[in-house]
């Protein structure tokens, strides 16, 4: 290699080496903001999960009722298809996350 092209191979590695530092800092910088929107995402899901329970125990209470004076789902296998999806994902954070409760 001539003196040349060892200069502009260490010049383009200082490049590299600076924009990796530029980039470690800004994940540095929004690390936080990120964490904040997962705690956020986290709660939503948390309340999601206790609203819908919420409704399926009301649904549950309706249901013979219901059943009682005619009443027929139609929609069994698609709420079984979703259950099983959910349950699924939920499974596998939990496999993937200690501290998910």
């Amino acid at each position: 290699m001539q003196d040349k092209e060892v200069v502009e191979s260490y010049q383009k590695l200082l490049l590299d080496h600076q924009q990796l530092i530029v980039d470690y800092k800004t994940f540095l910088e929004l690390l936080p903001r990120y964490h904040d929107l997962f705690n956020k995402y986290d709660g939503l899901i948390q309340h999601y999960n206790k609203y819908v329970r919420l409704l399926g125990e009301e649904l549950n209470e309706v249901v013979p009722f219901a059943y009682n004076h005619g009443w027929r789902s139609t929609r069994y296998e698609e709420r079984k298809m979703f259950r099983e999806i959910i349950e699924k994902i939920n499974k596998e954070i939990e496999e993937e996350d200690l501290y998910y409760k």
